[in-house]
Order: structure tokens, then sequence, then C-alpha cells
């Protein structure tokens, strides 16, 4: 099965030279809301682009996309298996957006005026690069624009991109997720809302997790085998955690930028800078505050605190010291896609 059609534009039933074709039918459902991908192994050869509606996809569905196909979705939300539970890492995933060779451009999902969720339930994503279609050249293999997403089970793995999954001014709820293999960051969370909880990541060569001017909650999360740094707390961001492990990571924690951190449960492995890290990598922002608490033994050698920021572990003020954020920032280890 090849879907080797023009790119899908539909508004109000419509493809872009206002047919939809035998063709088209085959894989898709049209309706009035919605665009349902029917079940089956697709070739996925085109970009899809949908506009004011959402785009379905159930389970027994595999997207094998051609290097340069995407979907891009505009008004509308992804729902990924909306009505189905599973909970279970192990589970095997039926469902899978894959690259039909090395790699794809992956996901967009920009929802600026519409008030519904994007759902992404016992998915697996792969393969993916960066977004870029026209104008748009998008940090994330997966995107969400100011919007509302609720993602449980998904597998990203094998990611090209400069982020696996990137939120921007949205809000979100992850959970029971797997991030594995990314040559850079894996969430990236910009000026957005969200709850990550029971969810692992690992092998990954930047930032498992990253946030700018977000709030952002963390449960049960663990991180093994992180290149960059396990949790990036940076640009005002407000981050709570409970129960944070990071294991063989370049930093475990980085606190920087007028950000706060409340954070219980804290354990850390093996860093090979810090386990810790408190820096103003930005000259106009200011200090950033934390407490973190930790049951485990935490080399103190391995606090690296910069002036004038305020991290307290186990209720005790941690020294400072005058840090070069520029040359830290240049070292081997903390350099973007350093192997």
């Amino acid at each position: 099965k090849i879907f080797n059609g023009k790119i899908i534009d539909i508004k109000n039933n419509y493809s872009s030279n206002n047919t939809i074709n035998k063709f088209d039918k085959i894989i898709f459902e049209i309706n009035k809301t919605n665009i349902k991908l029917n079940k089956g192994n697709w070739k996925i050869t085109e970009p899809i682009i949908i506009k004011d509606k959402d785009l379905i996809i159930d389970k027994d569905t595999i997207l094998n996309f051609s290097k340069d196909s995407f979907i891009y979705i505009k008004g509308g939300n992804l729902k990924i298996n909306e009505n189905q539970s599973l909970n279970n890492f192990d589970a095997k995933h039926t469902t899978i957006l894959r690259a039909l060779n090395d790699d794809w451009l992956g996901i967009y999902v920009e929802n600026e005026n519409f008030p519904e969720t994007s759902i992404l339930n016992n998915v697996t994503i792969k393969d993916t690069k960066n977004f870029n279609h026209k104008t748009y050249n998008l940090m994330g293999g997966v995107n969400f624009y100011k919007s509302n997403i609720l993602i449980n089970n998904i597998n990203i793995n094998n990611s090209k991109s400069e982020d696996q999954i990137n939120f921007i001014n949205s809000n979100f709820e992850i959970k029971n997720s797997k991030f594995s293999k990314s040559i850079s960051d894996s969430i990236d969370s910009d000026f957005s809302k969200g709850i990550i909880s029971d969810s692992t990541f690992e092998d990954i060569n930047g930032d498992a997790i990253d946030t700018s001017g977000s709030k952002v909650k963390l449960k049960n999360i663990s991180i093994l085998n992180v290149f960059d740094k396990g949790l990036s707390i940076g640009e005002k961001s407000q981050v709570e955690g409970d129960n944070i492990v990071v294991k063989n990571s370049g930093v475990g924690i980085a606190i920087k930028d007028s950000s706060n951190l409340d954070l219980n449960n804290f354990s850390s492995y093996d860093s090979f800078i810090a386990d810790v890290l408190s820096i103003n990598k930005k000259n106009f922002f200011g200090r950033s505050y934390a407490t973190i608490y930790s049951s485990t033994d935490i080399n103190e050698n391995k606090f690296i605190i910069g002036n004038e920021n305020e991290i307290y572990f186990n209720d005790v003020l941690l020294p400072t010291e005058p840090i070069d954020a520029s040359a830290l920032y240049n070292s081997e280890r903390m350099k973007k896609n350093a192997i």
C-alpha cells in the first residue's frame, strides 16, 4: 500500500485541487471534523498537511515516511489511539511512525485557536529529523505550538533532530513513556506548562529535559547515559520534582538564569562535571534559587555554584565561586553534539 498522492491540504472536505481522488479514499476517511487514517502498513511518500481538522490514527497502523514527508496539522489536533489504555513499557506498540529509509521530517501541530487536546497513546515514533516546511524550520522531530497535549506510553527513539519533542507555548502531560537514542536533546519545553511522570530517558546526546520560561512538574523520572545534562532548567523556569534519578551524565542538574527548583528525593551517580551546577549563562538574567533534598551520598566536590545563586542541598546553603559560563559551555562535554 503506497500513498503517492498530492499534498493533502484539506479544509471543508476538499484537497488542494478541490477533489478527493479515489486513491486518497483508500488511506483516509474524511469527516466533517476529522480525517481518519485507515489501518494498514502504509508508505507515505508526500507530506500530509491538514487544516482545521483532527488527524486520527488508531492501532494496527504503521506509517513509513519517505525522506521529505511529514505531518503538519494547523488548527486541529493529532489523536493517536485516543481511546486505548496501555501502561506497560514492554507492551508491543501496533501504531508506529517511522522512516521508510533513514529519516523523515516529523510532526508539527499548530493549534492557536483550537480548544481541544492532542492525544498520543501507545505509539512508537522514530527516525525523525527537524521539521522543515516552507518558512518553518523547527528544532523538534515532534513539535507542538499553542496546543494542549496528553501523552501516555509513547516511545520516541533514534532521533536525528535537535529535540525529540518540543513544546512551545503549550500545556502538556507525559506519563509512562520512554525516550532514547537522540543525537541531541530529548524534551524541550519553551514557555510551556507541563507534567512529566513515570518516564525514562536513556542514551541522550544532549539534555534529557530542557526548560526555558516554563513551569514543569516531574515525578518518578529515570535518566541514564546523558552526555550533557539530566535536567537543564533555565530562563525563569519554575520546576518541581520528586524521585529523580540521574546516572552517568555530564551534569546531573543545571539551574540557571533566574530559575527556581524545588526537588525531593534526588539521586545522581557518576556525573562527569557536576551533580548540581548553577550558573548565569545569559547576563540579562539574575540569580537562581533551588532547594534540593537527597537521601543518597553525593560528593560535595560535585557541586559547582556560581556567584549570587542560592542553592540549598539538604537545607545547607552551598558555597559559591566565580564561574566562566562561556568557557564551561565550550568544554567538550557540554558542547552540543560533542560525540
